[in-house]
């Protein structure tokens, strides 16, 4: 079984419209290129706090959805951890939120 929610962020990382990891995430986000923000459910609380005071700040949105660093590190097949992920393209921002706990 298949996770759609990684195949929409993986999709998302092909079209070119991600930023990896937390300093990309938050220049992307200051940037106002950010639409969505997506943190791994296992990084540090520190940066978590950093990750979502950046995304109140900047007034983007920000899920923490149930999926770890090594597993949003393979849906956007990097091989080093990656603690968060910004979509900046509209379009697969919705196709990535509509897609969050759907099985194929």
């Amino acid at each position: 079984m298949q996770d759609k929610f990684l195949m929409a962020l993986g999709l998302a990382k092909r079209a070119g419209h991600v930023a990896l990891g937390t300093e990309q995430v938050r220049d992307s986000a200051k940037c106002g290129k950010a639409k969505l923000i997506i943190i791994a459910s296992d990084v540090s609380e520190n940066t978590k706090k950093e990750i979502i005071d950046t995304a109140i700040f900047y007034k983007t949105e920000y899920i923490t959805p149930c999926y770890t660093m090594a597993q949003l590190s393979v849906a956007v097949g990097v091989l080093r951890s990656v603690s968060s992920v910004s979509v900046t393209d509209g379009n697969m921002t919705v196709l990535v939120k509509n897609s969050i706990n759907t099985k194929m």
